[in-house]
C-alpha cells in the first residue's frame, strides 16, 4: 500500500506542493506512469490527515472467533473501502432470504407431488388400455 510520506516526497521531488490542485497532482502522477487506481488512492491519501483504513487489532482471534457483530469501522479498516450497513437493510435481506427459502421448498413439494400423481394416472391408464392388473378380465367371462 502506498504511504502518504512516499506521495509527499514524490511531489516534493517534482516541485509540487501536497496542497496543490488535484489536476496538477494527477498530471504529475500520470506522467510518472502511475495507474488510475494508484492515482485515486494517492489523492485520497493526500486529502485525509490520517489514514481511515489503518486499524490495529489487539488480538486477531477476537475478530475471527466471535459471535458478536463486527462494527462498520472495523469492517472498513479490514476491507479498505467505506462500508455502511444499516440494521433495517440487514433485516430486509434476512426476511427476503427466509421467504425465498420457504417459497422454494413449497414449490419443490408441489412439483414432486404433481409428478407422483401424474405418474400414477399414466400407469393406471396404460393398465386399463392393455387390460392389466385390476382391469384384467379372463377369457372365460366372455360369452361366445
Amino acid at each position: 500500500m502506498i504511504d502518504k510520506e512516499q506521495i509527499v516526497s514524490f511531489l516534493r521531488i517534482n516541485d509540487i506542493s501536497s496542497s496543490a490542485s488535484h489536476s496538477d497532482i494527477r498530471e504529475a502522477l500520470y506522467g510518472a506512469g502511475w495507474s488510475d487506481d494508484d492515482v485515486e488512492i494517492a489523492i485520497l491519501k493526500l486529502q485525509d490527515s490520517e489514514d481511515p483504513y489503518k486499524h490495529d487489532f489487539d488480538d486477531p482471534s477476537n475478530l475471527f472467533h466471535t459471535n458478536s457483530p463486527i462494527s462498520q469501522k472495523t469492517l472498513t479498516s479490514l476491507l479498505g473501502v467505506s462500508v455502511s450497513i444499516s440494521r433495517a437493510r440487514l433485516r430486509a435481506e434476512n426476511i427476503k432470504n427466509t421467504s425465498t427459502d420457504t417459497v422454494s421448498v413449497g414449490f419443490v413439494f408441489i412439483i414432486i407431488s404433481s409428478s407422483v400423481v401424474l405418474g400414477l394416472l399414466v400407469t393406471l391408464s396404460i393398465m386399463y388400455m392393455y387390460n392389466l392388473g385390476p382391469f384384467y378380465s379372463p377369457v372365460e367371462n366372455y360369452i361366445f
